[in-house]
């Protein structure tokens, strides 16, 4: 009871901003409606961590990932950013091959070349 008393006092408060660490932890299905449903409409900037993706997947429509200094936006639930964040590296991974390959052809061009300059 203590949590769900915790968090209905910030939830009342309206902030403009909420941090909020495994929200739905320590809550059963009937304590998760109220702060879901609460956090569904609130319009506010909230960053939240949570191991439970169902929970993020109800209640987030915007997630910025912060990896290596740098931020990046998706628009939609987890499993979009998660569908999103592999098609990047996939595209990634693909660009540094295609650098690569390029990278071998120019270092075999310049090998060519500088065989017939000696």
């Amino acid at each position: 009871w203590k949590m769900r008393v915790a968090l209905a006092r910030i939830l009342l408060m309206r902030p403009e901003v909420m941090l909020l660490d495994e929200p739905s932890n320590h809550l059963d299905i009937e304590s998760l409606i109220w702060p879901e449903g609460f956090l569904k409409g609130f319009e506010g900037a909230l960053l939240m961590t949570s191991h439970d993706r169902e929970f993020m997947n109800r209640i987030v429509n915007k997630i910025i990932e912060i990896d290596s200094g740098s931020l990046t936006s998706y628009s939609g639930d987890y499993g979009f950013y998660e569908r999103q964040r592999a098609l990047r590296e996939k595209q990634q991974e693909a660009q540094f091959e295609r650098q690569q390959a390029m990278l071998a052809k120019e270092l075999k061009f310049i090998e060519r070349f500088k065989a017939r300059a000696s």
